[in-house]
């Protein structure tokens, strides 16, 4: 092979060399062809690398997991929304009489640690008719650190691993140790929910979990810090149900949490379940371009608009209506306006945009004088309001933070 230099138009010949002292090879160039080498390319097999397990393949990083979308807290009316006053003023705060089953609380835990992970299996753990009867077993409150109950030792790491730097697997460093806890709980199928679809919330699993349920493997999740959500519908019955966890301290998502802080496991956030209709208000995202005031940066103008997401999972031909108003800081209406989604029959989900125009003299939101504009949406189906829920959301960059009524 040869170039032409662009800088003073010489031949150059392309040769390679082996290097004993660093075990590599070099390549270089030379004046010309006769001490130049000649390279020969032959086509060979792929080479497969085999998948390890899911905490160790960079492929694989959730399961069978909801999509991410605006947090919501279903309700079944308007009114119970209203009912639970604190809530709805204060929606960080527990609800009351929402679509909701909280699971935080007692667990049972099984726990074990050794250089590689070791799940348990169905007869053993996850399976619908296992005891928790007997010395294996111990109690544990959710949601909190496993290190914390006296499962391991809390590990402090700034820039370093506890494992080998050998992505994605998780070989660990002498004298360290990865584990498994092993949770499950029983809970009772709240009365009228039987016809809803019921979705398992989890607000944070540190650092890769299974999930089952009903003796079902549901999915997987490596998202520690992050929700992971599942539809557990299908394998849900009337009366008492079981779920299982299975939460593995380090795996492959762990390079990307190797940050400045102390690192714990186990179910370290809020656990919930949430019901809503078959045919439900899956997401939504409020959008709106400000123009700031002539004469004041307190007043202004702002282009607003709803992305509004369906989700008819099942397929069955339907029709909703999603009502959208809008409500200024003193709880007067400014505008509302209905999107009708029809579904035929192998439809599955659709989104549509009700756009609100330009709205004039709107108050923008300052650290100073944060400011609440108040969405509420309503989904029905022939005139009947099917379910209702509320939240906080930042509508734009300086716009207000706007507080979202989904109803």
């Amino acid at each position: 092979m040869s170039a032409v230099s662009a800088r003073n138009g010489q031949t150059y010949y392309v040769t390679f060399g082996s290097i004993s002292s660093v075990n590599g090879y070099y390549c270089g160039y030379e004046n010309s062809e006769a001490s130049a080498a000649t390279l020969q390319f032959k086509e060979v097999p792929a080479v497969v690398i085999p998948e390890g397990a899911d905490w160790e393949n960079a492929k694989v990083y959730e399961r069978n997991k909801e999509r991410a979308h605006a947090t919501y807290m279903p309700y079944p009316s308007t009114k119970a929304m209203k009912a639970d006053g604190q809530r709805y003023d204060k929606p960080w705060l527990d609800p009351t009489g929402a679509n909701y089953l909280s699971l935080n609380g007692t667990w049972k835990l099984r726990w074990s640690e050794g250089a590689k992970p070791v799940l348990l299996g169905k007869d053993d753990f996850w399976g619908d008719g296992v005891s928790t009867e007997g010395s294996a077993w111990n109690d544990i409150t959710v949601p909190s650190c496993l290190e914390m109950n006296g499962y391991g030792l809390p590990m402090y790491v700034n820039v370093d691993y506890p494992f080998e730097d050998q992505q994605p697997y998780v070989r660990m460093k002498a004298g360290l140790k990865n584990s498994v806890g092993s949770y499950r709980r029983d809970f009772t199928l709240p009365a009228g929910w039987e016809n809803k679809r019921v979705f398992l919330h989890f607000d944070g699993i540190y650092s890769a979990a299974y999930v089952y349920v009903n003796g079902h493997e549901v999915g997987y999740t490596e998202g520690a810090n992050n929700v992971s959500e599942f539809d557990i519908t299908k394998y849900l019955h009337t009366g008492k149900n079981n779920v299982a966890v299975q939460v593995i301290r380090w795996s492959d998502g762990s390079y990307l949490e190797g940050q400045d802080m102390w690192h714990m496991s186990g179910i370290h956030r809020d656990v919930y379940l949430v019901a809503t209709p078959k045919t439900y208000l899956a997401d939504h995202y409020i959008k709106a371009t400000v123009t700031p005031g002539s004469t004041t940066v307190a007043t202004g103008s702002a282009a607003t608009s709803v992305d509004l997401t369906v989700c008819n999972r099942d397929k069955t031909a339907a029709k909703k209506t999603v009502t959208v108003t809008l409500f200024d800081p003193s709880g007067k209406e400014v505008k509302k306006l209905k999107s009708d989604f029809v579904f035929a029959a192998g439809d599955s989900l659709k989104t549509q945009t009700v756009d609100f125009g330009t709205l004039s003299n709107v108050k923008l939101w300052s650290a100073e004088t944060p400011t609440l504009y108040t969405f509420t949406f309503s989904q029905s189906q022939d005139g009947k309001e099917e379910e209702a829920f509320s939240l906080l959301s930042m509508a734009s960059e300086r716009l207000t933070l706007v507080r979202v009524i989904l109803r």
